[in-house]
This record gives C-alpha cells, sequence and structure tokens, in this order.
C-alpha cells in the first residue's frame, strides 16, 4: 500500500511540471542531516539520474567522506522514487556537509559516454550547523536513504532509527524527531502545494464558463434584435 507522502508526490506530478520541491528556499537542510529530497516527474524523463551539490552554482568542495569534490552524493537515482533522504553523517568518522547558504541541488543525466546533462536545479537554501544525525528514515514506508559520499540509492529502509556509533557502527534507537519534524515539514509543504496549484485550475475553469455563458448571452441578444426591430415596425 502507498504511504501517505509517497500518495500525495505521484498526485502532485499530475498538476505541475518536473522540478525539485525540497530543499527551498524555506526548507532548509543540517550539515549532518537526515536532509529529505523530493520532486516531481512527467513522462519522458530519464529512469535514473544523479544528485549534485552546488554553492553559489559552483560544484567543487574540498572532498570528504561526507561529499566528493564534485558534488555528487547521489548516483543512479530511480526518478520515480520521488522522495529520497540523504544522511551525510551515517559513515565511519560522521562526516559534515560545509554549511552556509547558496547552496543548491542540481539533477543531472548521465549519458554512456559519461557527459552530464542538467535535467533541473532547486531553489536556493541554507545548510546549518545540528547535533543530532540519525540515519534512517521513517519506519516501514520504503523510502530509500543514502549515507555520506557518492552513493546509489538502493538501501532498504530498517523500522527503527539507527545512529552512528564512534566507530562508525549503526546502533538503533526509538528516537526519530528530528526526521518526523523534517518529513513533517515537507509534507506540509507539498500539501499546501496541492491545494494552491486546485485552487487555481478551479479558478481558470470558473472564468471559463463564465466566459462562455457571457458569449452565448450575447449570442441570444444578437439573435433576438431583428425580431425586436420587427416589432417595433408593426407597433408603429
Amino acid at each position: 500500500m502507498m504511504s501517505p507522502l509517497l500518495f500525495i508526490l505521484a498526485l502532485i506530478t499530475q498538476v505541475i511540471a518536473v522540478k525539485i520541491i525540497t530543499p527551498n528556499a524555506t526548507i532548509n537542510w543540517t550539515s549532518p542531516g537526515p536532509n529529505v529530497i523530493t520532486w516531481t516527474t512527467t513522462s519522458g524523463d530519464p529512469e535514473i539520474f544523479n544528485i549534485q551539490l552546488a554553492q553559489n552554482n559552483v560544484s567543487s568542495f574540498t572532498p570528504s567522506l561526507a561529499l566528493p569534490a564534485d558534488g555528487i552524493f547521489g548516483e543512479g537515482i530511480s526518478i520515480s522514487a520521488l522522495i529520497n533522504i540523504f544522511v551525510p553523517s551515517c559513515v565511519a568518522g560522521n562526516p559534515l556537509l560545509p554549511t552556509g547558504s547558496g547552496f543548491t541541488l542540481n539533477f543531472l543525466a548521465e549519458s554512456t559516454d559519461g557527459s552530464m546533462t542538467l535535467l533541473t536545479t532547486s531553489q536556493a537554501f541554507s545548510i546549518t550547523e545540528a547535533d543530532v544525525a540519525q540515519c534512517a528514515p521513517l519506519a516501514g514506508t520504503g523510502v530509500p536513504i543514502m549515507p555520506g559520499g557518492s552513493m546509489s540509492s538502493t538501501a532498504a529502509t530498517s523500522t527503527s532509527t539507527a545512529s552512528v556509533g564512534s566507530s562508525g557502527d549503526l546502533s538503533t534507537s526509538s528516537t526519530s524527531s528530528h526526521l518526523g519534524t523534517i518529513i513533517g515539514s515537507t509534507l506540509g509543504a507539498l500539501i499546501f502545494l496541492l491545494l494552491a496549484s486546485g485552487a487555481a485550475l478551479w479558478v481558470y475553469k470558473a472564468r471559463r464558463e463564465r466566459r462562455r455563458q457571457t458569449t452565448q448571452f450575447g449570442m441570444k441578444v444578437t439573435q433576438h434584435i431583428p425580431q425586436m426591430r420587427n416589432q417595433a415596425r408593426e407597433d408603429v
């Protein structure tokens, strides 16, 4: 059974064109994660793509376990997934993303010769420091996650939240408030976007119906003018 979040994402794709929904100007990231990435897709898009982080339109970073030099931290991502969670600190050493403002995400399609084609770019967002790093998405939804570095999004989710110990091993915990807050904010933004799109569609249909009724009324009046003139002559 499809989770409510995936259902809403799938529904939104019927209303608006392909784009990155989160992160955006109001939903930012933290340096350890977890960081939610959501997007919409349309027919004709490539089946898989890569995700690249850039800052001020430049993708050149000091390489670390959290992020390679070219900023491409996700490879072979299934475009039909519509959601992914990037947890950069979930490898040995607990690496962190750089912090600051002016960050964007690029979705890149990779051809057989290794060249990259830009599919879409997110809104600019910020990456801030945070104390808590958790390594699993919400339990039981099947949402894919990515640990630090350049990784594919084929990892299955667990039934609990996992944190990284000093040795780099994962240990489970029932605490998921940080990720829940992120997902809640994302879900709220998606619902607002869906409602706004629906309202715009309703207004468009209402205006079109009013124009149709006005045109019909004008045609009826035009048709009755000759009859009114003839009646006036007969009265005279």
